[in-house]
């Protein structure tokens, strides 16, 4: 018998009493606020004491500890089911193997536990979230991201039109000739967050989310509204970034959910597909028009970024890792957590990677033989996720879960989930929203183009777990 036949049977009886009551749980409310300082922090960090880095971290990681506790004290995370024991078994190789690191490469215990903390804590928390949230902590959890996405708007237009010099734009400890800018003069807008990195991965995470709470929502005017403002301001920061890793991820996912909102539909549901590609164009032609000074800058900062760089080797590089770093790699590794950001805040007071930029290589130099298991793992978990997606698409006509898994895909394999504190915790959310979206938008209300069924279909059980 599938130990998740049935996604309520998963919930334990005060969680499924609080989702009748349609209130938010103990669960939605941590990853609730494991959101919000994720997308706060960076304001505190940066306009008010750089002295909160450490206690900030340390807040959002006591509250992601304190989730994956409850979901096992409540029995959401049940060690009998595969996923969880694939990740109990994974846990006890990685400490090994630290450990091993530790007694050859002789380096500080506290960098031990800090590449734990990177490679393990928050895929924990993805899960355990992911297994004992409700149905409305999910939608709710959802809407949160909007508003902040919606919020956040106008600081990043005021930011990206003031000087490099603004005390908007500027940190208490940083030079201004360290503000990141587009071209001379146009900023690169940080958001709430304090580095470009952690608005940027913010956006990404916003794409699917727009679609995936449009699939979740009620039909009401509320939830039109949210959803439509919500992406024109994904739209407008977008635009406003500089980011060409923004602007082409936001292009592409936007391109698939229009081709998917064509594919899935049925009947009169045609109709209304091809007017939203319509509308969703001349938005797009709207705001270019509006916003053509931040597209300028940012298709010289394209056509500058070419004369420097090749995008086919930067993109070989992203996935594979930096050719350089492949003559350092050994069979051990240098340890778990060593070329985070972390680790050299600890041992220098700067907050830099030591060993590499870009994440493949990260993980190859840290973790040696274990580094190339994790990235296998890695990629069989995107291949099982992506087929369940795509059988879920299909039963719902609906490309959302399509989408979010495309993120998650990009996440875990370019993101720097283990070197960067912010992406980590991003990469934590993205996957319990991944694996939400698994569990609850086949539970959906039914698109418009498609019949209503006149008896309510029995609760489906976790696609990703049928998958496997």
């Amino acid at each position: 018998m599938n130990p998740m036949a049935h996604a309520a049977s998963s919930l334990p009886p005060r969680t499924a009493a609080t989702a009748k009551l349609g209130r938010t749980s103990r669960a939605g409310t941590l990853f609730i606020a494991v959101l919000l300082v994720v997308v706060l922090e960076g304001a505190l960090r940066k306009w008010v004491s750089s002295s909160l880095t450490l206690p900030l971290v340390l807040l959002r990681d006591l509250l992601a500890i304190y989730t994956v506790w409850y979901a096992i004290r409540t029995g959401a995370l049940n060690f009998r089911r595969l996923p969880a024991q694939i990740l109990l078994v994974w846990s006890g190789v990685l400490i090994l193997w630290g450990f091993v690191q530790l007694i050859i490469n002789q380096f500080s215990p506290a960098i031990l536990v800090i590449g734990l903390r990177f490679w393990l804590l928050y895929f924990w928390f993805g899960y355990a979230a992911a297994v004992s949230m409700t149905i409305e902590d999910y939608r709710r959890s959802l809407w949160v991201m909007l508003a902040l996405l919606i919020l956040m708007m106008p600081l990043v237009a005021l930011q990206q039109s003031s000087p490099p010099s603004a005390f908007i734009n500027t940190q208490i400890d940083t030079d201004v000739r360290d503000i990141f800018v587009v071209v001379a003069g146009v900023v690169r807008p940080t958001g709430t967050f304090s580095f470009t990195l952690g608005f940027t991965t913010f956006l990404a995470m916003a794409v699917s989310a727009i679609f995936c709470y449009r699939q979740l929502s009620r039909r009401t005017g509320r939830a039109r509204l949210m959803f439509v403002l919500a992406f024109i301001a994904l739209l407008v920061g977008s635009i406003l970034s500089g980011s060409r890793a923004a602007v082409l991820f936001y292009v592409g996912l936007l391109g698939v959910s229009l081709l998917g909102s064509l594919w899935f539909s049925r009947g009169v549901g045609k109709v209304y597909a091809t007017m939203g590609v319509i509308i969703t164009v001349s938005l797009m032609a709207g705001a270019a028009m509006l916003f053509s000074g931040a597209l300028v800058a940012t298709q010289e900062r394209f056509e500058n970024a070419s004369q420097t760089e090749d995008l086919g080797e930067r993109i070989v590089a992203m996935l594979a890792g930096e050719p350089e770093t492949y003559s350092q790699i050994t069979w051990l590794g240098a340890g778990l957590g060593k070329g985070s950001n972390l680790a050299s805040y600890f041992e220098s007071g700067e907050r830099s990677f030591m060993l590499a930029e870009t994440e493949s290589a990260r993980i190859l130099l840290e973790g040696g033989v274990i580094g190339v298991l994790f990235i296998f793992l890695k990629l069989a978990v995107i291949v099982v996720g992506m087929w369940a997606a795509w059988r879920a698409a299909v039963r719902i006509r609906s490309s959302a879960p399509l989408l979010v898994w495309l993120t998650l895909a990009i996440a875990l394999l370019t993101w720097s989930t283990i070197g960067q504190l912010t992406v980590n915790a991003a990469t934590g959310l993205l996957f319990a929203q991944a694996l939400l979206a698994l569990r609850y938008l086949p539970l959906a209300q039914p698109a418009r183009s498609q019949p209503r069924p006149a008896v309510a279909p029995a609760a489906t059980g976790w696609a990703l777990e049928r998958a496997t």
